[in-house]
């Protein structure tokens, strides 16, 4: 009986360490998290302006400006709200939480305005945040220099961000030929 025990233990702490091991590789580093925020926040900057023109476009350039400022401010008052909300969980850092909270909440106000693409609406959006964030991220760790320091995982997910980001953001209207 007490060997089976120490069989038991001994079995849960290999998978123990090798989980830490592995999960080592996959966690991104502070310069891909903040390429990957300035890349969200890209997006939906310019998905707020959008529907600020959509809105007020045809009150003036006043308007416009005035209505675009108060989307900006309200979205990013209610996404810091629910990173609040989300922050007790921390998986992620708090900004890019933000920025994804932020972007849900802009989707759903899209939604609201336009319901006939409410779903077209929602995959492009989410589309434009995966892709902008991805490569972001993918830039960040490839431009700063210690590409010599990655390990083979590393490398290929690197490299992978950059494959899957970069193709998404023309599909999601970002980067259009």
């Amino acid at each position: 009986m007490a060997s089976r025990v120490s069989r038991r233990q001994t079995i849960l702490r290999r998978i123990s360490r090798g989980q830490v091991r592995i999960g080592r590789y996959l966690v991104a580093g502070r310069p891909a998290w903040r390429r990957a925020v300035w890349g969200g926040l890209a997006v939906v900057s310019l998905m707020l302006l959008v529907a600020a023109y959509s809105l007020l476009g045809s009150a003036g350039p006043g308007w416009f400006a005035m209505g675009a400022v108060f989307l900006l401010v309200v979205f990013a008052l209610a996404g810091g709200l629910l990173t609040l909300v989300g922050r007790i969980l921390s998986f992620v850092p708090g900004f890019y939480a933000w920025v994804t909270l932020s972007t849900l909440l802009v989707l759903a106000f899209l939604s609201l305005t336009a319901m006939s693409v409410s779903l077209g609406a929602a995959a492009v959006g989410l589309g434009a945040l995966a892709g902008a964030s991805l490569t972001g991220a993918g830039v960040a760790v490839l431009s700063n220099g210690s590409w010599a320091r990655l390990v083979l995982v590393q490398r290929a997910i690197a490299v992978g961000e950059l494959v899957v980001g970069l193709p998404a953001l023309p599909e999601a209207g970002i980067l259009s030929p």
